[in-house]
């Protein structure tokens, strides 16, 4: 779905209308995962939650992630990100 161009989607809440989704993976990602707001840590879990999820993408052959993240407390969730998911994540592959 992301590498096809002009994706469109009419959801009960949502809808998008000819998106042009960037940057395109070099090959199909089975499962694109993304949290937005106060409450991303709650619905994706902690950060141990966290780590284990990307190690599990790693192991399945995943060799890059992309994070953005917006919002209040952007600087504060980056830098959570940044301490304590990343250095395990690196430890462990």
């Amino acid at each position: 779905m992301v590498a096809a161009p002009g994706f469109t989607f009419e959801g009960r809440l949502y809808r998008t209308d000819g998106a042009d989704e960037e940057p395109k993976p070099a090959h199909p990602i089975p499962i694109w995962l993304g949290t937005f707001g106060n409450r991303a840590l709650q619905v994706t879990g902690s950060p141990a939650a966290v780590t284990e999820t990307l190690l599990g993408l790693a192991r399945a052959g995943f060799t890059a992630f992309s994070f953005t993240i917006p919002g209040p407390g952007a600087g504060e969730q980056a830098e959570r990100l940044a301490r304590e998911v990343i250095p395990a994540v690196r430890a462990a592959v």
